[in-house]
């Protein structure tokens, strides 16, 4: 890993507090299996990434305390390219996230 990436995003449930989050590099939790922790129903993350050089896929995910998770939103970024490349994420459920990636 060697390209630091800023990414934004915000988490939401309309029913359900929310419990912990996760972002995935390439299919690597950054946070590990347990994830990091998040409180009420609605929380804007804005953490900086490790990203390899070449294709990235990342992804990020919600529970609520419920049990749900959201769907993974996803988007790739190629980091060969020498412009930061933006990367948007935006999910329409019960546990959404949207965010981007600069």
């Amino acid at each position: 890993m060697e390209k630091p990436r800023k990414v934004q995003f915000t988490l939401r449930d309309t029913e359900f507090p929310l419990k912990k989050y996760n972002i995935l590099v390439n299919g690597v939790p950054v946070y590990g299996a347990a994830g990091e922790d998040v409180v009420g129903n609605e929380k804007t993350v804005t953490k900086t990434i490790e990203l390899s050089k070449g294709a990235n896929r990342v992804e990020v995910t919600c529970f609520n305390e419920a049990g749900a998770e959201s769907l993974r939103d996803a988007a790739s970024v190629d980091c060969g390219q020498s412009n930061p490349a933006s990367l948007y994420f935006y999910r329409i459920r019960r546990v959404e996230v949207q965010g981007w990636l600069a």
